[in-house]
């Protein structure tokens, strides 16, 4: 019975930490594309990499001033994306050890306890705790080291500099974080 109520316990703390992440994505206002000339382009690194491409097709010299500002935010943005993964994988590891294969003896009575049981063991909570640390960590780390605003304006400045006869249109607003890769969620509503 206490491993059913960690488990949920578990559940809700992991589900209000990806609610919380997922309402600062969705709940935007931002639209989900840009402008360039007269093409659009997804608000995403998808998006970003495609305008890359057809920059380099277009104007390699330009692509070539805007490669390390474009770099700089992807770099930024898989470093971020694999600090989730990494915080996730081994939270979800120590939550799952803490509550099976990393249990503790249950040693309350020693040896002379006068009702054996057959299975004499406890959760370990400090497995439990690490994987939780693990969880919120990597939460952390991913929103200090995600793509800021101002990574976007200097890319959309440099284009808008070293381009000024075809500038990138801010109408339709930038959102990089509008795609996700990679994210599992569970969503509870009550």
């Amino acid at each position: 019975m206490k491993k059913i109520i960690l488990f949920f316990i578990v559940l809700l703390f992991t589900n209000n930490l990806s609610a919380q992440w997922e309402h600062d994505i969705t709940n935007t206002h931002i639209s989900k594309r840009f402008k360039y000339g007269n093409m659009y382009y997804a608000s995403n690194m998808r998006g970003l990499g495609t305008f890359m491409t057809d920059i380099k097709m277009e104007n390699p010299d330009l692509y070539q001033k805007l490669l390390p500002s474009y770099n700089n935010i992807k770099k930024k943005k898989n470093v971020a994306v694999s600090s989730i993964i990494v915080g996730s994988t081994v939270g979800t590891a120590l939550i799952v050890g803490g509550m099976t294969f990393l249990q503790k003896e249950n040693d309350f009575f020693g040896e002379t306890n006068p009702f054996p049981e057959t299975n004499n063991k406890k959760p370990n909570l400090a497995a439990i705790g690490a994987g939780m640390g693990f969880f919120i960590s990597g939460a952390i780390i991913a929103v200090i080291l995600m793509p800021k605003d101002n990574d976007i304006y200097n890319f959309l400045n440099l284009h808008n500099k070293n381009n000024p006869n075809k500038k990138l249109d801010w109408q339709f607003g930038f959102n990089y974080t509008q795609h996700k890769d990679f994210m599992l969620g569970l969503r509870m509503k009550f």
